[in-house]
């Protein structure tokens, strides 16, 4: 369905149809918590597995914080199996699956997909009615053992720049509630647990660096357009192609907020288009080609799962964008530290464009 599959079911005797509505849940990118990414290549079968927090669950010391909204996605968290893209296990926290802990609140939002592929559907860990995971199978007790970690990791890091132990905030006094968005919140997460208390971030960083010192020291914000890279420009201008710079000088000029859909569709057009320029063939989507360019460009593994994951959700969601006939992101700000994040490959693929022009003309 999210391919572009379209399924009405229809009453001919009422003239009534009805639309099947596409939902699976989605990850979070405009969070302390980014997703994460990891591909994983075992014989003849690819694994990818991206974890993070459910792109609609808030907490409570974010302004769209909704506790009703959150109880209904409970349902949603959990361990996602798809071979092929044939999703086999949904919102799974079953021991047989890789879940080891027993719930806690503090693993609420969380969302794992993980996805098996292979030309050869025979080396996928599924039955053969492809209805159900054989959990006995190689390849799945591998993957396994590497899914408790995940979660453990997510729960520590949503401790660590969400929560902070009870007792340890204050609690707001009558004289102190003008202040209330520079000061601490105590409330229980999502009212089911009275372990861990939400803190908001301090204007003054000197009470909460740890809060401030997330991605590289950079204090988390919304922009409004995407920054202008003199790096960036500088290479564009080398390159010399109208279109690669007119599409990022658009970029950079329109509003995130007024023209979220240009802005999501102008933005796979600007990674497509990079691709091509660097050797991208007509049969390959663009998200497979740069990923593989990214394991050839960084060695970093974390560094690497973090590009993946930024170019994949241009790709959604400019794809979606382009082709769903009511779907679209009605805010882009996602976008600013998108570029932000990818600026090392756009130049390591800028560099190459470069190359290449230059060689062209040599011979």
């Amino acid at each position: 369905i999210s391919k572009g599959l379209t399924i009405t079911i229809q009453n001919v005797a009422l003239s009534l149809s009805n639309t099947i509505a596409f939902k699976v849940p989605k990850l979070r990118a405009n969070t302390l918590v980014p997703p994460t990414f990891e591909e994983i290549t075992e014989g003849n079968v690819k694994v990818y597995i991206e974890s993070g927090i459910h792109e609609e669950y808030t907490f409570p010391s974010e302004d769209n914080y909704s506790l009703v909204k959150n109880r209904k996605l409970t349902e949603e968290f959990g361990l996602y199996f798809v071979c092929n893209d044939r999703i086999i296990v949904a919102s799974s926290t079953e021991k047989i699956h890789g879940w080891t802990a027993k719930w806690h609140a503090e693993y609420n939002g969380f969302v794992c997909w993980i996805r098996f592929t292979s030309e050869d559907a025979g080396l996928l860990p599924w039955n053969t009615a492809k209805t159900a995971l054989k959990t006995d199978s190689t390849i799945f007790l591998k993957i396994r053992d590497q899914l408790a970690p995940i979660a453990n990791k997510y729960r520590s890091d949503i401790k660590a720049r969400y929560t902070k132990k009870k007792g340890t905030a204050n609690t707001r006094s009558n004289t102190s509630k003008s202040k209330a968005k520079a000061t601490q919140r105590v409330d229980a997460l999502d009212n089911k647990t009275n372990e861990t208390a939400l803190v908001e971030p301090s204007q003054d960083n000197s009470s909460n660096k740890n809060f401030h010192s997330v991605d590289s020291n950079r204090v988390f914000r919304a922009e409004t357009k995407v920054p202008e890279s003199t790096e960036i420009l500088t290479r564009l201008n080398q390159l010399d192609s109208k279109k690669l710079g007119n599409l990022y000088k658009s970029l950079c000029s329109i509003s995130l907020v007024s023209h979220s859909a240009l802005m999501y569709v102008g933005a796979w057009s600007f990674f497509e288009s990079l691709s091509t320029l660097i050797g991208k063939p007509a049969t390959e989507d663009m998200p497979a080609f740069l990923n593989k360019k990214t394991n050839e460009w960084f060695s970093d593994r974390s560094e690497k799962g973090t590009y993946k994951t930024a170019i994949s959700h241009v790709n959604q969601e400019g794809n979606s964008t382009k082709h769903h006939g009511v779907h679209y992101r009605t805010d882009a700000k996602q976008l600013a530290n998108t570029f932000e994040t990818l600026e090392p490959l756009i130049l390591k693929a800028l560099d190459l464009a470069i190359e290449k022009k230059q060689a062209s003309k040599a011979s």
